[in-house]
């Protein structure tokens, strides 16, 4: 069987091809907006052949050679605009279809209590990516990817979510283990530093902007190599919208943390090491903050989302919304606030609050891989 590589470099010499050609004819190379006009042409082209290879139609023969064509270049252009937008296609092809045989499998059993349909004589459906969230505050979780994490659980996949502040004997601890219960999450793994903005969060402890890097680094490595997850769910360089110095700095150490914890010499004593595949950084594309925006400046915070091409992992939650705003309601001290995002949300009307909320979007950085994958796809 043809791998996926055979078939890139199969691509690559045929676009290079094509950039000889058009220099000598146009004076330039084919763009990104080419192929796609291309890509609509041959799509164009195919749907003619499938109509007449049912019958539909009788002005185009409709073998399978000529299907098999007009595939093979629709594929091409596909690769051609996967390669010219940073986009892995077949990494995101295998990902996008485990999520939606999970979407077309509601309610299915959770694996912890019921045998995997291999078990029954019939074929398993592969988990979902695990997943860890490390995350600057109790709500963040549940506001931010309560929606991906829900997905990703209900599949079999294993998640889990670290909190960098708040002690663990406080109220908002409380809420956040009954959160993350909602979500299938798994108890609280809470690093225990000071709230920026709350200093008595956390008792005798320095707050998170205050701590030295390196110690909260060495936290966070800690539990990549406990959960060992195969992608780290974060904060963006913003902070999000709001731009919170504690979602910043959180933002910060995951990444130092997720280069760190796949290096034996770094961190001994924080388990064996693990490099997971992925970090996605939850952010706001501009597209999407016509609803929230005008909230957050209403009550005096800042608005800070990013360009829609940063925005590269859109995740459609909308199946999993009744569990994210029970996970979001859970954090009853948040619910009351008149500034604090669940309390905003909680006052709105439902279809509005759902549409805020049944999108999560995240910028993605891809890791250099753990091993050599099998057939090097």
């Amino acid at each position: 069987m043809t791998t996926w590589d055979e078939m890139s470099a199969a691509a690559g010499e045929v676009r290079d091809f094509y950039d000889e050609i058009n220099r000598r004819k146009l004076g330039r190379t084919w763009g990104l907006s080419d192929f796609v006009l291309g890509f609509t042409g041959d799509v164009g082209d195919l749907a003619k052949l499938v109509m007449a290879h049912q019958g539909h139609r009788a002005d185009v023969a409709a073998s399978t050679g000529a299907i098999g064509h007009e595939l093979s270049d629709c594929l091409f252009s596909l690769m051609v605009i996967a390669q010219e937008t940073g986009v892995d296609l077949a990494g995101r092809f295998t990902t996008d279809m485990a999520t939606l045989a999970a979407r077309l499998r509601p309610g299915q059993p959770s694996p912890a209590t019921h045998p995997a349909p291999a078990e029954q004589g019939g074929p398993a459906m592969p988990p979902l990516p695990s997943l860890l969230a490390v995350l600057a505050h109790p709500d963040d979780e549940s506001l931010l990817v309560g929606g991906t994490l829900t997905q990703h659980a209900a599949s079999g996949a294993r998640t889990a979510v670290v909190t960098a502040t708040w002690a663990e004997d406080s109220h908002r601890a409380a809420e956040l283990a009954d959160a993350l219960d909602i979500l299938g999450a798994g108890a609280p793994r809470m690093l225990g530093y000071a709230d920026a903005r709350v200093p008595q969060s956390a008792p005798g402890r320095p707050r998170l902007c205050d701590a030295p890097v390196d110690r909260v680094v060495e936290d966070i490595v800690r539990h990549i190599r406990a959960v060992r997850p195969d992608i780290v769910l974060t904060h963006d360089a913003y902070g999000q919208l709001t731009g919170h110095p504690d979602h910043r700095q959180t933002h910060r150490a995951s990444l130092l943390a997720i280069a760190a914890s796949g290096l034996e010499h770094l961190y001994p004593d924080a388990g064996e090491p693990w490099q997971p595949a992925a970090v996605h950084m939850a952010t706001h594309p501009h597209s999407a903050i016509a609803d929230l925006g005008p909230l957050l400046s209403r009550v005096g915070k800042s608005v800070l989302s990013v360009p829609d091409t940063l925005a590269d992992v859109t995740c459609d939650v909308r199946q999993w919304l009744d569990q994210k705003w029970a996970a979001i309601t859970a954090h009853h001290s948040q619910v009351e606030g008149e500034r604090p995002l669940p309390g905003i949300l909680t006052r709105l009307p439902e279809d509005i609050r759902y549409r805020i909320l049944g999108t999560e979007h995240y910028t993605s950085l891809t890791a250099p891989p753990r091993h050599p994958p099998a057939g090097s796809a």
